[in-house]
């Protein structure tokens, strides 16, 4: 009689034969007899089958190594996960966050190619066992290109490719909606395989564009691409069973996929450490500019302030100028009036006319020359004459102090 079993992915996790997360089968077989296998595989992911019959102790040996080689994978992506979002949290870095995000999508999609996701998120819903690997895929493949995107800037780099893969952000996240939505596994992992073509040679070739035009941490970026790249493919080839689960084939997916996140943490903190130098550079420039720009400040201050101390000199010395013409033009107004209004008194006693009417004249003349004066001062021009050297007679000068006073 036939003894059916049943395993896989579609199968919960409680009602599988072996508690394993590989397809394994118990078979009791007595010495010296036979049996006949008959397996038969219903899969839309896999590609390669190869059964195997396992001494139980072996296969538990196998299988522990196995699963430390891939918990230790794992364990890695996870501490690298949350290593970049310590990270962005002190650094307040969108490109470590971008990480972090990155790597959780990548560890969950490989927690569900190798049927752990099932076990620990969703025991009672195998058929996400199916979805997830896309979904995941998809999310991480947008993640990388916004990580791109954000990491090259445009200046740096071909802009039909930066536009290429600006583009595809986009299409891979509505990929995201549609898988989790319930739409046709096959439609979805066909559109993901496309997709993933054109991002993958848009990131490549933004990538080797920025490192051409010289961007230093492109030159980190491009081989984490391309280590991650091929690290994801041999863990897919890995769980489709085009990969063999021993020796090499077993630890290479997890040292590349492990190689590949450590250098995109490179490539960030090479791009962190550019942008520091460059804001150091500009903090410089400024400082310089601001310098400049004070010293500058200070010596035309230093310049007004010395103007100013002129003009305030030269204030007080009009202001002297002022006070001192005032004194001098208060008592000489007063002489030549007096000499006119005491000649007037005397005119009246008819006496001496001829001289008391040339020193009112002479009073005269002496106030007229006092209003030009103060015409002059009026007009800023006093104290602009120049003093000369005169011939006089002495005895008309002390007869003219005489009748004037």
């Amino acid at each position: 009689p036939w003894h059916r079993q049943m395993n896989g992915s579609r199968l919960p996790w409680n009602l599988r034969p072996l508690t394993s997360i590989m397809l394994a089968f118990p078979l009791h077989l007595e010495p010296g007899a036979t049996i006949e296998i008959v397996i038969g595989a219903a899969s839309e992911t896999l590609l390669a089958l190869y059964p195997t019959v396992w001494e139980p102790k072996a296969f538990a040996l196998w299988s522990l190594q196995r699963n430390l080689v891939l918990a230790m994978g794992w364990g890695a992506e996870l501490s690298l996960g949350l290593f970049a979002l310590a990270l962005a949290l002190l650094n307040r870095d969108w490109m470590q966050l971008i990480m972090a995000s990155r790597l959780a999508a990548v560890l969950l999609r490989d927690l569900a190619l190798f049927g752990v996701a099932g076990i620990i998120l969703w025991p009672e819903s195998p058929a996400w066992d199916l979805k997830a690997p896309s979904v995941m895929g998809s999310l991480a493949l947008a993640l990388t290109s916004t990580y791109i995107l954000f990491f090259v800037p445009l200046r740096h780099t071909s802009p039909t490719a930066w536009w290429m893969l600006a583009f595809s952000v986009p299409a891979y996240l509505g990929l995201v909606v549609t898988g989790t939505a319930g739409a046709p596994f096959r439609t979805v992992s066909q559109i993901l395989l496309v997709m993933a073509t054109l991002g993958i040679t848009s990131q490549t070739w933004v990538c080797v564009a920025a490192v051409h035009s010289d961007y230093r941490p492109a030159r980190y970026l491009l081989p984490a691409f391309i280590i991650g790249m091929i690290g994801a493919i041999a863990r897919t080839a890995e769980a489709i069973g085009l990969l063999s689960e021993s020796g090499l084939g077993l630890v290479t997916p997890t040292l590349l996929s492990v190689l590949g996140h450590i250098m995109f943490l490179t490539a960030a903190a090479e791009r962190t450490n550019l942008l520091r130098r460059e804001r150091a550079e500009a903090q410089a420039q400024l400082l310089a500019v601001t310098t400049d720009a004070q010293a500058r400040l200070e010596r035309e201050i230093e310049s007004q302030t010395r103007e100013l101390r002129i003009a305030m000199e030269q204030a007080e010395s009009a202001n002297r100028s002022k006070t001192q013409f005032l004194a001098q033009v208060s008592h000489e107004l007063r002489t030549p009036l007096h000499t006119i209004l005491g000649y007037t008194e005397l005119l009246r006693t008819g006496r001496r006319v001829s001289e008391r009417l040339a020193a009112i004249a002479e009073g005269g003349r002496h106030l007229l020359r006092l209003i030009e004066d103060l015409l002059s001062f009026a007009r800023g021009e006093y104290n602009t004459e120049q003093l000369r050297p005169e011939a006089i007679y002495l005895h008309q000068f002390l007869r003219r102090i005489a009748e004037q006073g």
